[in-house]
């Protein structure tokens, strides 16, 4: 997706103007830094993948046996 600059993601059909690739990549790090920062705080190295994503294990009546447990992730890690 990425390496395609005629991709109709790069387009945000809820607005009149026709946005391409810069503009779409900007508004989503923007977006997601705003949300990082409600969830986290404002201290950008405080930040930790897993107080956001955790893992639960439940038993069959869906009563919580295990967790939460910090999920591991870096800077590398997909959402």
């Amino acid at each position: 997706l990425l390496g395609r600059e005629d991709s109709p993601f790069w387009d945000d059909t809820r607005t009149p103007q026709k946005e391409d690739k810069p503009a779409i990549l900007a508004r989503s790090l923007a977006a997601a830094i705003t949300t990082g920062d409600s969830l986290m705080g404002s201290d950008h190295r405080a930040w930790q993948w897993g107080k956001l994503h955790h893992y639960l294990w439940r038993n069959s009546n869906g009563q919580t046996v295990r967790g939460p447990i910090a999920a591991g992730g870096d800077h590398t890690t997909l959402n």
